[in-house]
């Protein structure tokens, strides 16, 4: 059953006329015409008047009572499955992105290890200069940015691991 059928046969067992249902929301009465035939589909504001009006819920009215058992016509799976799938591959997709950028943050802060150690060389004029740029991997702020990527890295592939249990336990 369609939005539209839905709310004539709300209106019918209500008693009301197109005309009096128009006149309590507010709208036109083409307006109320248009929303049973299927041709328009009315506003929130107007939806939660109307499920308040037939004393039924916003998900009963635009749902239907067989709502929550409506599945995909492609795939014959539940919307609540297909809500929850879509879910899970968000959160692999963020922990993805999170790790990711932590590798990213690890592999600049490498590269900028010994333009840090040139700097640090030009701070002591040579003396307690380490030749090892790896040396300097260790003291801040380097060693706040590997922290850093480390953590970041660790917690994207947390939420990815997380998802992918979700899912599993499941199926």
């Amino acid at each position: 059953m369609t939005l539209g059928e839905r709310i004539q046969t709300l209106r019918h067992a209500a008693g009301l006329t197109q005309e009096q249902l128009s006149s309590a929301l507010e709208v036109s009465r083409q307006a109320v015409s248009k929303w049973e035939s299927g041709e328009a589909v009315p506003e929130l504001p107007k939806l939660v008047a109307l499920s308040a009006l037939f004393g039924v819920s916003l998900d009963e009215l635009v749902r239907g009572e067989a709502g929550r058992q409506e599945k995909c016509e492609s795939t014959g799976v539940s919307l609540e499955e297909l809500a929850r799938r879509s879910e899970l591959g968000r959160q692999k997709r963020m922990g993805g992105y999170i790790a990711v950028l932590g590798a990213l943050l690890a592999a600049l802060s490498l590269f900028f290890l010994p333009v840090y150690g040139t700097m640090q060389k030009a701070q002591v004029d040579g003396q307690g200069f380490y030749s090892d740029f790896m040396r300097y991997a260790d003291k801040p702020p380097m060693s706040i940015l590997f922290l850093l990527s480390g953590a970041l890295v660790l917690a994207g592939a947390a939420l990815t691991l997380q998802a992918v249990l979700r899912g599993r336990k499941t199926k």
